[in-house]
């Protein structure tokens, strides 16, 4: 005899099958459907992408041509975001700058992820004298402030772009290296893991097998928050003139440039304080986002 289920039961029995058969890529594609924070924070890093990929090509003007009848015009017509104390249009040069700001925090988080996850995973898996030796490094490296580090490190090499990325690229490194360590030993201890070594798993194979997939998550999100504090903080370098030299259309050397003019021309610093306030914003509300859509603790 079958027993007629009762709609709420039948509803919960439906949503609880539901659960079972969704897949991981479903959960994902779920929560991050669910999360404002999320979508808000990939459309503004892909708008950012798009213009630093475009702008070059669609800049009305070469961001150096230097035009000195144009000096100091304010944002109009002719030319939307003014002109600089050169007569060069700050739409180009703002457009132009989203490629430099881009690669600094890319390439230099880059430098610091490969760098931080490789010595914190062999620190935190073999242990022993190895560990205590890198981790005295690190709180020796932590012991200065990021930027400090990278001023020091700038100041060895030389002022420039490239030396800018290395710079910020090394000042990340401890961070990276401390954290990747931590997920390394709590994954270390998991029944898992115990059951590979016991099945005569080689340590190559626990590494990348077991350890390092589920510890990617958590450094996928430090990553993109990285990119945020890396861009700034080469920004902040190119401003204080240890980055990129003029005439660079970087943004953080745009704002030097414009600092003098704010009470004037007040456009020359505005404009590039803006988009780097906005690509900054992008890349922590994607982070933020990526942590709640990642969190395995979040129900599916």
């Amino acid at each position: 005899m079958q027993i007629p289920l009762s709609s709420d039961v039948s509803t919960n029995v439906t949503l609880a099958n539901q659960r079972i058969i969704r897949t991981p890529f479903q959960v994902f594609r779920r929560r991050l459907r669910a999360s404002t924070m999320t979508l808000t924070g990939v459309a503004m890093v892909l708008a950012v992408i798009v213009l630093a990929i475009i702008g070059p090509y669609v800049a009305p003007e070469d961001p150096n041509e230097m035009n000195l009848g144009n000096r100091f015009m304010a944002p109009g017509r002719e030319h939307w975001f003014g002109t600089d104390d050169f007569g060069r249009d700050m739409l180009s040069r703002v457009l132009h700058g989203g490629r430099e700001s881009l690669m600094v925090g890319i390439i230099s988080i880059a430098i610091a992820l490969v760098i931080g996850v490789v010595v914190g995973l062999v620190s935190g898996y073999f242990g022993g004298w190895f560990d205590m030796v890198v981790q005295r490094c690190i709180e020796v490296m932590l012991a200065f402030p990021d930027l400090l580090l990278a001023m020091a490190i700038v100041s060895i090499l030389g002022p420039s772009l490239r030396n800018v990325m290395i710079a910020i690229g090394i000042g990340g490194v401890p961070g990276n290296a401390r954290f990747m360590r931590g997920l390394v030993l709590a994954q270390r201890e998991r029944e898992f893991v115990d059951a590979a070594i016991v099945s005569g798993a080689g340590h190559g194979r626990i590494i990348f097998r077991y350890i390092l997939p589920n510890s990617i998550s958590p450094m996928i999100v430090l990553t993109f928050m990285g990119v945020a504090g890396a861009i700034l903080a080469g920004s902040a370098l190119s401003f204080i003139g240890m980055g990129a030299q003029p005439p660079s259309p970087e943004w953080g050397a745009m704002l030097n440039q414009g600092r003098q003019y704010l009470r004037t021309e007040w456009w020359i610093g505005t404009f590039p304080g803006i988009v780097l306030v906005f690509t900054a914003l992008g890349f922590n509300l994607l982070g933020d986002g990526l942590r709640d859509v990642l969190d395995p603790s979040v129900g599916n």
